[in-house]
């Protein structure tokens, strides 16, 4: 089971508010694409060898705020349910996972500064490894519970 930690998660009243808890991943996202450059990533992204069928750079944008704006909606409702239960384990699940939510999203918005702002691919491939390892964990523990 993850531990809640108070101190590396978002405060409860983001996810209490609709709009507040869609809205700031999005502006995160975009704050961090901005400041990464954008003529320069796309240029980066441009030079890497690409496969077949690879998506056109300005794509990136729309899907990742929509996708941004989900992880928002859905962190939003697993608060809102689980927060408010009767029962003290499933706040304190709900609480573990807000947690984890909010330190994969920081892995997220992490992973373009490192690869296209630091060009630390390396880096870029651990923060990843990180991610996928988190959301395991996330599935696996949500399993156990």
């Amino acid at each position: 089971m993850t531990t809640y930690i108070p101190s590396l998660t978002l405060p409860t009243s983001v996810f209490q508010h609709t709009a507040t808890s869609v809205l700031l991943p999005i502006a995160l996202g975009t704050a961090i694409g901005y400041s990464t450059k954008p003529d320069t990533t796309v240029k980066t992204y441009l030079a890497l060898k690409q496969p077949p069928l690879h998506p056109p750079p300005w794509l990136f944008g729309p899907v990742w705020t929509v996708l941004y704006g989900v992880m928002g909606y859905a962190a939003h409702r697993v608060a809102s349910a689980g927060l408010s239960s009767l029962s003290p384990a499933t706040v304190a699940a709900t609480q573990h996972s807000l947690t984890v939510y909010t330190i994969q999203l920081g892995l997220n918005l992490a992973w373009m500064p490192l690869f296209f702002g630091a060009r630390r691919p390396v880096e870029a491939t651990a923060d990843l490894v990180a991610l996928l390892g988190l959301n395991g964990w996330l599935a696996y523990t949500k399993k156990v519970q």
